[in-house]
């Protein structure tokens, strides 16, 4: 009686193309047969995108309500009902799905063979974004309050110009695509997947340079997010975005410095932070005659301690460890416009001083100093940009012999690098902590090429784990370079990072 109650169910794909179901398990053979996924026998129907204008028939006991003031019908999901993950710290509390990051009965959507056209794209990017990433952010937001991580309203999506519209759609793909496990989807689909990818990077980068051909858009609001929005895909996804960071700076001085900008339009703090933040710490894997240059130096660390309430949610990098990093870059900098004698004993001076202030920072202090919840978080991540940010000053200055090579120093340098290959190896267990360890373990890959072979490895899989769950390819680009870098025979950080390069999440 049982086996034939079931039966009595076809598959839901059957039932929408009027077809008679095999009733085979676990999927159909006319599903199978003609090249598509089964959804199965389940009493409710499976989430699917439809066309404008499409009538399907209703779901047994299903709820819908019409968004974004079209004809499409979708299961809307309040910002208002997520929740913060409470409990274990590996890994935020599994959904009724299985997967994490999302509240309970939230639908799976997979839209990745769902091609259909540029609008659907968006509307499905935005409310993956809703459905999967927002609530990843929330976790983030838990720890320190950040006012620019926000639930996405369908309704604003006619607001936005096309450039940041296709970003988007590229964003949502892309962190698709790479959080899946390998060898979870055919290499067909991925495929079929990344040509999406490439058409909105494409369609982006068309609307963007219209944007800049018009007189009145140039270096408008919408026009710099939109620049900032590329430049930030391109570093989670290519290693194409040096000129977009050239191009931005142009339009950011074309409405009077980044200072002016910041005062004068507050709709545009996120980007002009991001902005300062990605420069740097990518001056810190890059060159020093490379160096980006977001304002005048002897600017920067008076603007980024002004700002630092606003920046500090995007690193949680304790404020005096952060300007050390920037104290580090303006003396890398600083030596390659000069190289006579006088001049490197007068940085050797400073950079000495740096690492005693550095030394000097007590993770206990700063963090009795926040108070509140997340003692432990915030004691593992302060020590472990303290000791990424002592080897960063130790390898980057002695590679350009600013700091010589004693027993002290490399006394100091095996102690931090035991420390934070341990602090790491913590962090990734704690989905608070996890998402702000590229740069320092891009330190670490650098101090380890005088480690074992174990270490190293070791590395390399921990950077794989971080890809998967920031669903960024930044990475595995890490991983590429630091194995040529072993592979070398050289040392130097600067043997390293001899092109231009950013990690950052």
């Amino acid at each position: 009686m049982v086996m034939q109650a079931v039966q009595k169910r076809q598959c839901w794909e059957c039932l929408r193309r009027r077809l008679v179901c095999d009733f085979g398990q676990p999927a159909c053979k006319k599903c199978t047969s003609s090249g598509k996924e089964c959804p199965g026998y389940d009493e409710k129907k499976p989430l699917k995108w439809l066309d404008p204008g499409k009538v399907t028939s209703k779901s047994r006991k299903r709820t819908t309500t019409r968004a974004f003031g079209t004809s499409r019908a979708v299961v809307t999901t309040s910002h208002k009902n997520y929740s913060l993950p409470k409990g274990d710290k590996s890994t935020p509390p599994e959904t009724e799905t299985g997967e994490t990051g999302r509240t309970q009965n939230q639908p799976i959507l997979d839209f990745l063979l769902d091609w259909r056209d540029d609008t659907s794209d968006i509307v499905q990017a935005v409310y993956y974004y809703n459905s999967h990433l927002y609530p990843e952010l929330l976790v983030l937001n838990e720890m320190a309050p950040n006012p620019y991580i926000i639930f996405f309203p369908l309704s604003i999506i006619p607001l936005l110009p096309p450039s940041i519209r296709h970003i988007i759609v590229c964003y949502s793909l892309t962190y698709r695509i790479t959080t899946l496990p390998y060898g979870s989807k055919p290499l067909s689909h991925q495929s079929v997947s990344w040509s999406r990818v490439y058409h909105h990077r494409g369609s982006a980068i068309q609307a963007i340079r219209e944007e800049i051909g018009g007189e009145g858009t140039r270096s408008s609001d919408k026009t710099i997010a939109a620049v900032l929005m590329l430049l930030c895909y391109e570093l989670q996804y290519s290693a194409v975005w040096r000129h977009h960071v050239d191009g931005l700076a142009k339009l950011i001085n074309l409405r009077g410095g980044i200072e002016t900008l910041f005062e004068s339009a507050k709709y545009l703090r996120p980007s002009i932070v991001l902005f300062v933040v990605i420069g740097i710490f990518a001056n810190t894997t890059s060159p020093p005659s490379e160096q980006i240059t977001v304002t005048d130096p002897s600017r920067l660390t008076i603007i980024v301690m002004d700002w630092y309430d606003t920046i500090f949610p995007h690193t949680m990098v304790p404020q005096a460890l952060f300007l050390d990093i920037i104290n580090i870059n303006l003396l890398r900098f600083r030596y390659s416009q000069t190289r006579s004698t006088a001049d490197c004993t007068e940085l050797q001076i400073e950079a000495e001083d740096i690492l005693m202030h550095i030394g000097s920072f007590s993770p206990e202090a700063w963090v009795d100093s926040m108070g509140g919840s997340f003692r432990e978080e915030w004691l593992q991540l302060s020590s472990l940009f303290q000791s990424a940010t002592t080897l960063y000053c130790i390898l980057s200055l002695q590679s350009l012999s600013i700091l010589p090579d004693t027993p002290h120093l490399r006394a100091i340098r095996n102690a931090h690098g035991d420390l934070l290959g341990l602090l790491i190896e913590k962090c990734l267990k704690d989905w608070r902590t996890r998402k702000y360890l590229m740069w320092p373990m891009v330190v670490f890959g650098v101090e380890a090429v005088a480690r074992s072979s174990v270490v190293q490895n070791r590395l390399d899989e921990q950077l794989m784990q971080v890809k998967l769950d920031m669903g960024t390819l930044s990475p595995m680009r890490a991983s590429d370079l630091l194995k040529r870098f072993w592979a070398s025979g050289k040392t130097g950080w600067d043997d390293c990072f001899d092109d231009a390069y950013a990690f950052i999440f």
